[in-house]
């Protein structure tokens, strides 16, 4: 009996374990027993939760997204469903105002302030009369002709309300003829000042005495011819032309609101034309043509900061030719030189090249010598720059016939003028005396200038405050020391004229005869 009851609670045991244990399978598998298993189905989602299972009541799936609507001017973009508001309005945006619409925002329509013309503070006006002026839409108010003023002839009557010029200029009625004042006609005007003309009209290398006139100042400044007329009734302005032939090809034209007119930088030595238009409104009243002629001078030039300047043009050869002018200027050094003395150099009297003769003879340590350009300055940009070491006079360590060195540097300064190319050209040293003195004794004497000349044009530098460097009276030694340079020439070379004998010269320190040949086409002219 004991046996049959364990063995029947050992079957029930079992029976349940197995049981049990299906149980525990069937959830593992996803089956329960006795159930079947069914998707998630019903509800609706939305922006803020998931959709919720109507037999099961657990959520599922995603949530939406927020359908935002547009944002507008006043109001940021908001989702339709929920009602969340994202970002900022967007603010009016205006477009202009005009005359007969008042600020409009573009997006909205909303409109800002009143329409209104905006009307010009001044008058418009034409020749048939003034308004004021919408500057929007070019409405006009108060449109009326031009009154009042009077014209004369050289103006149209002023209108009183808005100030334009109106109408026509009355008929000018010409009873006079213009009249040249200064210089007259067929008048000699000077360009030297008084002192140097006086002293040039005078001078005798021979018996000048030049030491009256050693100066430690600059008395170089020409005289500066002013031009005068006179004319029935003033003018609104005058043009004036001056040109150096009666055809007036290439005149210059010169205007002014006076009767007068100061004329710089005129050649010596030549007959100008001049004329003058009176400007009258839309009248012009021609003068007949007047002329002058310089005098026989030197040719003296200012560039500010620039000492011992002037033209070595002008003069008279000896076989009836003329120095061109305005080609071969010399001068002190231009180390002071200003801004205005640059103007006058480089945009009215047009110098192209700076030759620079203060270059320093330098040991080569073998017995021979070269020039070094590096202690000398340029202060013209402008310019195109030549040094060498030029020698002066013609005896001593610096003189032209010391040794090779000088005769070379020399011939190198020499050719430089034999290129059209470096036209307008200036040369100089310090003083503008020693060196540049017997430069210019060369070319002078090539072009054909007389013993007179040469020295007179040498003791011009007195004159001027660095040609009188270094003493308080006249130094014999410097007259003496460039007519034996003259003379140097003169005896020791074959020639019939001095002329001749500087080129027999500067064919053996080695300047070629095409070289020569070329200066004195460049700077020689037949006289009219």
């Amino acid at each position: 009996m004991k046996r049959r009851l364990l063995f029947c609670f050992l079957l029930v045991a079992l029976l349940t374990l197995v049981f049990t244990g299906c149980d525990v399978i069937n959830s593992i598998i996803g089956k329960d027993s006795g159930k079947e298993e069914h998707e998630h189905t019903g509800g609706s989602a939305t922006c803020l939760k998931a959709a919720v299972c109507d037999e099961c009541g657990e959520s599922y799936g995603e949530k939406l997204d927020h359908d935002f609507s547009d944002a507008t001017c006043t109001s940021a973009k908001a989702c339709k469903a929920c009602g969340l508001v994202e970002g900022k309005e967007l603010g009016h945006d205006f477009a202009d105002a005009t005359c007969t619409e008042p600020k409009t925002c573009v997006n909205c329509g909303i409109t800002e302030g009143v329409a209104s013309h905006s009307y010009n503070a001044q008058y418009s006006h034409d020749d048939n009369g003034h308004w004021i002026e919408c500057s929007r839409c070019g409405d006009k108010l108060d449109e009326a002709e031009h009154t009042g003023g009077e014209a004369t002839v050289n103006e149209r009557a002023k209108c009183e309300i808005c100030g334009a010029r109106y109408g026509e200029y009355p008929d000018l009625v010409i009873d006079w003829q213009t009249e040249a004042l200064l210089p007259t006609d067929g008048a000699i005007v000077y360009l030297a000042n008084d002192r140097i003309r006086k002293w040039y009209e005078a001078y005798d290398y021979k018996t000048t005495d030049t030491d009256a006139h050693w100066l430690e100042s600059d008395i170089f400044t020409p005289s500066v011819p002013v031009f005068k007329w006179s004319v029935g009734e003033a003018a609104k302005y005058y043009k004036v032309y001056v040109a150096n032939n009666s055809a007036f090809n290439s005149a210059q034209c010169y205007l002014t609101n006076l009767a007068e007119l100061s004329v710089e930088h005129l050649y010596v030595d030549t007959t100008y034309y001049w004329y003058v238009d009176a400007v009258y409104g839309d009248h012009t009243v021609r003068s007949e043509i007047f002329s002058f002629t310089t005098a026989k001078t030197p040719r003296t030039v200012c560039i500010d900061g620039v000492s011992n300047s002037r033209d070595i043009g002008g003069y008279i050869t000896a076989d009836g030719k003329r120095i061109k002018q305005g080609m071969v200027y010399r001068s002190a050094k231009l180390d002071d030189i200003t801004e205005l003395g640059k103007y006058t150099l480089v945009n009215i009297l047009g110098v192209k090249t700076d030759l620079d003769l203060r270059g320093a003879r330098t040991s080569d340590g073998n017995g021979g010598y070269y020039s070094n350009l590096k202690n000398t300055t340029h202060p013209v940009s402008e310019l195109e720059h030549i040094t060498v070491a030029a020698p002066w006079y013609s005896t001593g360590e610096n003189g032209i016939w010391y040794d090779e060195f000088n005769k070379d540097e020399l011939a190198k300064a020499v050719k430089v003028f034999a290129d059209p190319d470096n036209y307008p050209i200036i040369f100089h040293c310090s003083l503008g005396r020693d060196r540049t003195g017997t430069l210019a004794l060369v070319l002078g004497g090539l072009l054909g200038l007389d013993e007179n000349t040469l020295m007179m044009e040498y003791e011009l530098s007195v004159f001027s405050y660095w040609g009188a460097y270094g003493s308080t009276k006249y130094n014999d030694g410097l007259r003496n020391s460039i007519h034996n340079t003259y003379l140097y020439i003169d005896n020791n070379y074959e020639g019939d004229t001095f002329s001749e004998k500087v080129e027999d010269f500067l064919l053996d320190i080695g300047v070629t005869a095409d070289e020569i040949a070329s200066i004195k086409d460049i700077m020689l002219e037949e006289v009219e």
